[in-house]
């Protein structure tokens, strides 16, 4: 499962066709997004020294790459890092309560699926989300930078609570935007996704979220991921 930052879905369709790949980085806010022009990788540069950002934010629909790209940015600085997200919690809890298994009677579930990927959040599920966050929090303030790895289902509502959690750091915020069809791809050959997500996330995640964009759906992780550390504050 991915995404529980609000409510929604997965899947879509339009296919861009650029000849030549690159990453679209540019500050947005979703809705009106203009990729800055001629922006290409400083592919000289492999690696970044020590930083001041503490938190990288990665914002985007299921199957969008945000995975891949968290892990090309954690080898691409010199300090260790570490990156969490949704799917991290979801795992750490109970499997009946966030709709991996059947429920038990008695206990109502924090979310639920439907057929169509549509992800259903309970109230309950913020209180949770709330003590997660002040974890990933503690984490930065201790000294240990993270990449957060997040779908924001009801968008600048989403991120507004994370910026609350995280008051106080230097955090850089990712929108990690795929062309609905090839998220889609993606989605149907993972057997931990429900077919639907990405179509379903696609219309809400990014909706009135203010941050820097990256584009994965020609441009590789490796490359987008430079893109990003490109706009993280040094030390």
């Amino acid at each position: 499962p991915a995404g529980l930052s609000g409510s929604a879905s997965r899947n879509a369709s339009n296919t861009s066709q650029c000849s030549i790949p690159r990453c679209l980085l540019h500050e947005s806010v979703a809705g009106s997004v203009a990729p800055s022009a001629g922006q290409r990788p400083h592919r000289g540069r492999t690696t970044v020294p020590t930083v001041a950002t503490k938190v990288i934010v990665l914002n985007g629909t299921s199957s969008s790459g945000k995975t891949s790209l968290a892990r090309h940015v954690l080898e691409l600085l010199d300090d260790p890092w570490v990156t969490l997200g949704v799917d991290d919690l979801l795992s750490a809890l109970a499997p009946s309560l966030v709709g991996e298994a059947p429920r038990r009677p008695g206990r109502r579930p924090l979310l639920a699926y439907g057929p169509d990927g549509t992800v259903q959040v309970e109230p309950a599920w913020r209180g949770i989300e709330a003590a997660w966050y002040a974890g990933m929090a503690a984490i930065a303030r201790a000294g240990l930078g993270l990449v957060l790895d997040e779908v924001l289902l009801d968008g600048g509502a989403g991120q507004e609570r994370i910026r609350l959690a995280l008051d106080g750091l230097s955090v850089l915020w990712v929108g990690v935007h795929c062309d609905p069809a090839i998220a889609a791809a993606r989605e149907r050959g993972r057997p931990d996704r429900n077919e639907g997500m990405a179509a379903s996330q696609a219309p809400t995640v990014h909706d009135g979220v203010r941050y820097v964009v990256v584009d994965t759906t020609r441009t590789s992780s490796e490359d987008c991921a430079r893109e990003v550390l490109r706009h993280i504050q040094g030390a």
